[in-house]
């Protein structure tokens, strides 16, 4: 049973991003998600979002959409691809960003979500608030996360720890921007992660190229990631 569910999920993760890619080129900004600092935006009203990236640790899938001008809400499947490829965790996370980037030049919100694993327990919750600001005469972007990251132990009970992380985006031209990051966990292990954003459609379908790992432990997390975003305009 363990050899099938990792073959289906195998094969989903493949098909989603052969979709979505394929969709992409027929389909305004998208963002490649497998950064773990978020960015404090929605979508517009009545618009969807999908992301998707294959990592050498997990894998995942992740459509959004916009519940109001205000609120997204997020259902996603995480593969465990350094072991056998088989599903690791399901998840929905909701998203309130009452404030308006392009206008304002900042934007902030508050992020919540709830992990289950494979037997529809919870095994992680966590929430923050996400901040965004232009820089660079608006081409380019700063995020900032802080937040809460629980975790059930061996035991079965939960853990808190206090969740941080800084994130740039550097416009270097339309199409390609660096993307950098900083976070870790009561500030006793800090992780990176660096790469790059190809928009093969610009303000419609993004690839991300990163990788990153911790800088003080064995941590391979989160490793190579390939990932790509699609956001169509308005679907219902």
């Amino acid at each position: 049973m363990r050899c099938s569910t990792a073959s289906l999920g195998k094969i989903f993760l493949l098909s989603s991003c052969i979709i979505a890619a394929t969709a992409g080129l027929f389909s305004n900004t998208a963002s490649a998600q497998q950064m773990v600092v978020d960015d404090a935006t929605v979508l517009i009203d009545k618009q969807a979002q999908l992301e998707a990236w294959y990592g050498t640790e997990l894998s995942w899938i992740q459509p959004s959409f916009s519940l109001s001008h205000l609120w997204d809400i997020t259902p996603g499947i995480i593969f465990n691809t350094a072991d056998d490829g088989s599903i690791h965790q399901l998840f929905g996370e909701l998203k309130y960003v009452p404030t308006d980037l392009d206008f304002d030049g900042y934007s902030y919100g508050w992020t919540g979500a709830m992990f289950f694993d494979t037997d529809g327990r919870v095994d992680r919750v966590y929430t923050y608030l996400p901040f965004t600001k232009y820089v660079l005469d608006r081409t380019s972007q700063v995020h900032l996360n802080i937040g809460l990251d629980g975790r059930d132990d061996a035991a079965g009970d939960f853990g808190y720890k206090f969740f941080t992380g800084l994130r740039a985006d550097l416009g270097l031209t339309e199409r390609f921007t660096i993307l950098s990051e900083v976070f870790a966990s009561d500030f006793e292990t800090p992780s990176f992660q660096a790469g790059v954003r190809f928009d093969v459609v610009p303000d419609l379908f993004n690839i991300d190229v990163t990788y990153g790992e911790s800088f003080k432990s064995e941590i391979d997390y989160p490793g190579l990631n390939i990932g790509i975003a699609l956001k169509p305009n308005k679907i219902w």
